[in-house]
């Protein structure tokens, strides 16, 4: 029997969410909401899952929602982007996760798909700042550079310095 109550709801979504299991992930964040529909952090959850599950225009329809009621949301601004990427919407994908990392700075995830966007429209030099930010903020993004996003910069120099620096850490 699954749980009932919100909060157990939340540690079980996130544990599926952990083990990437993101189709039982959203249907625990779907019970979630049936309790409070306008809870702003669980429709930004649900927003990313549905990212993560290609289903880019449901995302879009929350993050717009999200950011008409607070445009400082960096996290729907962030999935607003990644929504934008995963539909090959480069520029304004680039646009979107620009005004996430610059209400955050520190936003890792922000930064990363930025370098992904950044990559897909051959600028190299914000591609590699961008990822560069991002594992420095976070080095597990270190692990994430055979990404097919990055297939065009990956005989840069500046982007094989961090191969080895990924290399470096495993060892």
């Amino acid at each position: 029997k699954e749980p009932d109550d919100t909060f157990t709801l939340m540690i079980y979504t996130n544990s599926c969410y952990a083990r990437k299991d993101y189709e039982k992930a959203l249907e625990l964040t779907n019970k979630i909401l049936e309790v409070d529909p306008t809870d702003v952090a669980t429709l930004g959850n649900k927003a990313d899952l549905f990212n993560r599950l290609g289903r880019s225009e449901e995302s879009l329809k929350i993050t717009e929602s999200l950011i008409s009621r607070n445009s400082m949301d960096d996290l729907a601004w962030a999935n607003k982007g990644t929504a934008l990427l995963l539909r090959s919407e480069y520029e304004k994908s680039i646009s979107s996760l620009q005004t996430a990392v610059k209400i955050d700075p520190a936003f890792a995830e922000a930064w990363f798909d930025l370098a992904k966007a950044y990559a897909c429209v051959n600028n190299e030099d914000d591609a590699l700042d961008s990822l560069i930010v991002a594992t420095s903020i976070d080095s597990d993004y270190l692990n994430e550079l055979e990404d097919s996003y990055f297939d065009n910069i990956k005989n840069h120099p500046r982007f094989q310095k961090l191969v080895s620096k990924q290399k470096d850490q495993v060892n």
